[in-house]
């Protein structure tokens, strides 16, 4: 039975979740590269389920950065203005990173138009 631990803590936050999962995905992939010859079949199948927890973490991540803006406004101006500048300049690399990581998934999988360039 699972008792206040960290492992609560970290399935309760969004990036803990994506953390778990992340392991499962990697381990699967490294269960591919292991695996012996002749075990083809164990293979295929470890890679599609690979492929959908890959899918599963992007869903995941679509409205990730949204907690992003969110953070920043609740922000609280009380460390001085060099530590508010770097905090607004990493969440906006990251929000960047972020919003052209959606546009990039919908746009491979159809959702959005892809632009001709």
């Amino acid at each position: 039975m699972l008792r206040r631990s960290p492992w609560l803590a970290l399935l309760k936050s969004v990036n803990g979740r994506d953390k778990l999962i992340r392991l499962i995905q990697y381990a699967l992939r490294m269960s591919r590269g292991l695996s012996p010859r002749g075990y083809e079949n164990v293979s295929d199948r470890a890679l599609a389920v690979e492929s959908a927890i890959a899918q599963a973490r992007q869903v995941g991540r679509l409205i990730k950065w949204i907690h992003i803006l969110e953070k920043q406004w609740k922000a609280s101006p009380d460390k001085g203005i060099g530590f508010d500048i770097l905090q607004a300049g990493m969440d906006a690399g990251l929000f960047g990173f972020f919003l052209l990581d959606n546009v990039t998934w919908l746009t491979r999988t159809g959702k959005l138009a892809s632009p001709e360039w």
